[in-house]
């Protein structure tokens, strides 16, 4: 089977419907947080303009700015109930994602939001998944895309945050790594495992993507990886508040090792694995 044909329509429309949307997402939910955030500044130097100098009227500063005597009393008493500018961050985000998956929701695009993440990358691999993975390869070692609430269920030890930036450190071991979907942090996770595993700094490893297997990424982690295992439904990866994610296309676990045997009897509970042919035109696959 040729490993382009891989999925059906539905779920190459829906990916091409999410990442749309995913940059719809993006421009609605920046472009609120920049209007929120200017008028913090624009409170900010209304309150600068008031210190040392003579109070007037909103009427009077109305007609030398150009601007409503109303929004210039609401910016400045914003700024006045929020002087800490990252106090006033940490409300604004929480309303600027609100009110775009409001928007996009009034569109009938509430599942493909959903998939989303409300904004962030933050989804966790639920553990039956994690486990399947430390059994194949005896521990995780690294995982490099992760965080402190993360680890609790992957027990990593080694974790890289996004402070941490997992791309610009060594992987020792065996590895774990479900990266963030958005192109092109995707690509260059994908990229950066592939260096550490031909430099043998990586001895094993599973990585875990959406089956995205247009995308030369794919192509590039299968031809490496030699087995594949696709999904049979799709992953409700959960977060934080405990609610679960409902993405719009199934996934892919690629392992990385000597012992694929290992990995076909424990991840063939999940859905199909096949093995890769290295084609002179493509990758073709058969059932491992």
């Amino acid at each position: 089977m040729a490993i382009t044909k891989v999925g059906n329509l539905r779920d190459r429309l829906d990916t091409i419907d999410s990442r749309v949307m995913k940059r719809a997402y993006d421009g609605f939910y920046k472009s609120r947080l920049a209007i929120l955030v200017g008028e913090w500044e624009k409170g900010e130097a209304i309150a600068s303009h008031f210190r040392g100098g003579k109070m007037r009227s909103w009427n009077q500063i109305s007609k030398e700015t150009g601007r409503r005597d109303v929004s210039l009393k609401k910016w400045h008493d914003l700024y006045e109930e929020y002087p800490n500018k990252e106090d006033y961050l940490e409300i604004t985000e929480k309303k600027a994602k609100e009110w775009t998956q409001k928007a996009l929701s009034e569109k009938d695009t509430k599942g493909v939001i959903a998939m989303l993440h409300t904004g962030d990358q933050e989804s966790y691999t639920p553990e039956q998944y994690i486990e399947s993975a430390r059994e194949v390869m005896g521990s995780i070692d690294v995982d490099p895309a992760s965080n402190e609430f993360a680890n609790e269920t992957v027990k990593a030890k080694t974790y890289y945050t996004v402070e941490d930036d997992g791309l610009t450190k060594e992987w020792n071991g065996n590895v774990f790594l479900n990266p963030p979907y958005e192109f092109p942090l995707i690509k260059n996770f994908v990229d950066k495992l592939l260096e550490e595993y031909r430099a043998g700094r990586t001895k094993r490893a599973i990585l875990l993507t959406n089956n995205n297997t247009d995308t030369q990424w794919f192509h590039d982690a299968g031809r490496v990886s030699g087995i594949i295992c696709f999904t049979r439904g799709r992953i409700n990866f959960y977060k934080k508040d405990g609610s679960v994610s409902q993405p719009t296309n199934g996934q892919a676990f690629f392992y990385f090792g000597d012992e694929p045997e290992k990995f076909k009897a424990s991840f063939r509970q999940y859905g199909w694995v096949g093995t890769v042919i290295k084609g002179v035109k493509g990758l073709i696959m058969k059932n491992a």
